[in-house]
């Protein structure tokens, strides 16, 4: 708030605007308030950027950037991978809407800021029916299947024998009816809730289907081990490498 103060008619931007925004993927740093172009300031307070493009609101009283733009500030400033984080980050909270996203980035882009090209293969990956990840362990998930010698799958698809609150698994592969379930939840978590899996898996052998979990720690330390597993589940299912689709990503809305 200081910082804001300081200058007149400025609002918080940077990593410090993603921090208030609640946007995850971006490390703090030192703050940072945009003016308008032709206002001359300085402060000891912050890094002063200049821009007339950008949108303005307010979090708890203190004027930031909007979400739209704090997002596409960060464009060239961070990893590829960080912005393509945050961006799911943002549709998953519903902060901004793909449409708000995309009509921001289209009055900016002729602008040819640093990142522009890097965010338009982001937000292009990002269609109707695609459903951002609503956490790291389902990020890293889809990552992990995503690859060549894995059968095709679909994310938080719908299986219609699921009672009512439990609708969607994390990964599907149609091909061979396999599902694939990320287990982030603490020890107590998985203990507290250890038989309504084993219902939902029941119920889905019960209807043909095979289940296989993995924890975080089973996708960073047994990643080999685990795409075997896959493979040889969707193998003995009826899967065929030969079979693969092109098309290594969708989504089931």
């Amino acid at each position: 708030m200081a910082a804001t103060l300081a200058v007149e008619g400025s609002a918080l931007s940077g990593p410090a605007a993603a921090a208030l925004h609640g946007v995850d993927g971006f490390r703090r740093g030192r703050l940072e308030i945009t003016v308008p172009r032709a206002r001359k300031a300085t402060t000891r307070l912050a890094v002063v950027r200049r821009s007339d493009f950008a949108q303005a609101t307010k979090v708890g009283g203190i004027p930031c950037l909007t979400v739209a733009h704090t997002v596409l500030s960060r464009a060239g400033r961070v990893r590829p991978d960080l912005l393509d984080q945050a961006v799911d980050h943002v549709l998953g909270r519903r902060q901004a809407s793909l449409a708000e996203l995309q009509d921001r980035f289209a009055a900016w882009a002729p602008r040819r800021p640093a990142g522009v090209d890097g965010l338009r293969r982001i937000l292009a990956t990002k269609g109707d029916a695609y459903v951002p990840p609503t956490s790291k362990l389902e990020r890293l998930l889809r990552d992990f299947v995503l690859v060549e010698g894995l059968p095709p799958f679909v994310f938080e698809h719908e299986l219609p024998w699921w009672p009512g609150g439990e609708a969607r698994v994390d990964a599907y592969a149609p091909s061979c009816t396999l599902i694939v379930e990320g287990d982030g939840r603490g020890w107590h978590a998985r203990e507290r809730d250890f038989t309504k899996d084993r219902r939902r898996d029941n119920l889905a052998t019960a209807n043909g289907h095979a289940t296989l979990r993995f924890t975080y720690v089973d996708l960073c330390n047994y990643s080999n081990e685990c795409r075997e597993l896959i493979a040889q589940t969707a193998t003995i299912r009826g899967w065929s490498s030969k079979d693969s689709s092109a098309e290594r990503f969708t989504s089931s809305r």
